[in-house]
């Protein structure tokens, strides 16, 4: 699959006539494509991460993988793949923008969290489709507006959310940006994570239970980047997450807690 994504991606790259549009651009949204003055790009290095194991969870884990970037830029239009996700970004006028992702949504298993998780059952990773709109409220995406969607089966249901994103002046070497979102989601999405159905509670005794869709939760983050030279990059990212409190009667939130908090970083060579 993804060969197949490399390939559109690199005779997308030879195609590319028209000088690459330098907008939109912010820390959570880079255009490293148009930087270069090449109109495409790819970056390897690693990522790494330190956040809880399992939505709900109190253990914390580390992860170290590899990462990959490639993006490939027309005047109007960009295709990339990032991490996770790959797609189509378009940039019709410099204060908006729209994307149509597909995104890998990692699965669970219940030894991530042998104690929270214990008869919960593993769930597989699965991929999901992402629109996005943005539209810029100043002249530099100082301040602006979003939403966007995760949409899957009816396993694993859809997450929907709203973000509010604010520049923050560069300070020293880092270009950071504030992001404020607002969460809600089905109940399949909410269930795949904090609900206890019958066949579970048949294996570790937690008593049913089964949320509506509504609110998920409300988070921020912080999101930057530093430039160290032309070649080498650091994207990083501090993030918070607070779930809704009509999910404290959940047997995983009674166990566990109802935040989370995760820490990222990617180190990027770019070719």
């Amino acid at each position: 699959m993804k060969m197949v994504i490399v390939l559109v991606l690199t005779i997308f790259a030879t195609q590319i006539k028209a000088a690459p549009l330098c907008a939109p651009e912010s820390p959570s949204l880079i255009n490293f494509a148009c930087e270069n003055n090449k109109g495409w790009i790819f970056g390897f290095g690693f990522e790494a991460e330190h956040g809880h194991a399992a939505d709900g969870s109190k253990k914390l884990e580390t992860e170290i993988e590899p990462g990959i970037i490639f993006q490939a830029s027309s005047a109007w239009m960009q295709v990339f793949l990032e991490g996770q996700e790959n797609g189509i970004r378009f940039f019709p006028k410099k204060n908006f923008n729209f994307s149509l992702v597909a995104r890998l949504e990692s699965g669970r298993d219940e030894e991530d969290d042998p104690i929270l998780l214990q008869g919960q059952g593993n769930s597989k990773d699965k991929w999901m489709f992402r629109p996005e709109l943005r539209l810029d409220l100043t002249d530099n995406w100082n301040f602006w507006l979003g939403a966007t969607a995760l949409l899957g089966d009816s396993e694993i249901g859809n997450l929907y959310i709203a973000v509010l994103g604010l520049g923050i002046n560069k300070i020293g070497p880092f270009d950071l940006e504030l992001l404020i979102s607002q969460r809600w989601a089905s109940s399949a999405f909410i269930n795949k994570d904090f609900g206890v159905n019958q066949e579970q509670n048949a294996r570790n005794g937690l008593n049913i239970y089964s949320a509506e869709s509504g609110t998920q939760s409300s988070a921020v983050a912080l999101v930057g980047r530093i430039d160290w030279s032309n070649k080498f990059k650091t994207l990083f990212e501090i993030g918070y997450d607070k779930y809704s409190k009509r999910f404290n009667d959940s047997p995983i939130i009674k166990r566990g807690q109802d935040y989370e908090y995760e820490i990222g970083t990617t180190l990027l060579y770019l070719f």
